[in-house]
């Protein structure tokens, strides 16, 4: 598999393997942890999907790449995160364990993520989004300089833009390759 890893200061994102199926399923059949994303999976639905991100992440830098979170510090891991790439638009999306929220961990990942995508010349924007109301990512969001978009898709989901021109102030974060 090809070693394709982000670095912040406090954290280093490392490629999703299939040794990290605990953590995904964790998250993803989790309704309090999926309560401001989407709705949990179902443990076959979860593992129907995790296969397919172990065999996107197998392929390296394609369309859809998935880190796993590590605390430095501890070597813990707190967090997932993932890129997904289509015409020229960079999704972005992190999810940070319980006990390790409100220390800034998710905007360091998001950034470092945001960063790497920009960098690539098929990413114009990136793009996140949550459902409404969840004032934490709110927060996020916009300590990272990400736009809201001001009119609802009518899907629940509020989305969020960074261009590349808005975006010079984003660290790349120590990217290795």
């Amino acid at each position: 598999m090809p070693e394709l890893v982000l670095e912040s200061s406090r954290m280093r994102l490392r490629l999703m393997t299939g040794d990290d199926w605990a953590l995904y399923s964790g998250y993803y059949t989790s309704a309090e942890v999926m309560r401001h994303i989407v709705e949990p999976m179902s443990e076959g639905q979860a593992r129907t999907a995790f296969a397919r991100v172990c065999k996107a992440n197998a392929g390296g830098k394609g369309a859809y790449v998935a880190w796993v979170c590590v605390e430095k510090g501890t070597g813990a891991a707190i967090g997932m995160s993932a890129l997904m790439l289509e015409g020229g638009v960079g999704e972005v999306g992190t999810i940070i364990s319980d006990g390790w929220h409100s220390k800034g961990l998710g905007a360091e990942a998001t950034a470092a993520i945001a960063g790497y995508a920009l960098q690539r010349p098929d990413v114009q924007v990136v793009m996140t989004r949550h459902r409404v109301g969840n004032t934490a990512a709110e927060g996020l969001m916009a300590k990272l300089d990400f736009i809201k978009e001001a009119e609802p898709r009518g899907d629940g989901l509020q989305y969020w833009l960074l261009n590349k021109q808005a975006a010079s102030h984003v660290p790349t974060h120590g990217l290795t390759s």
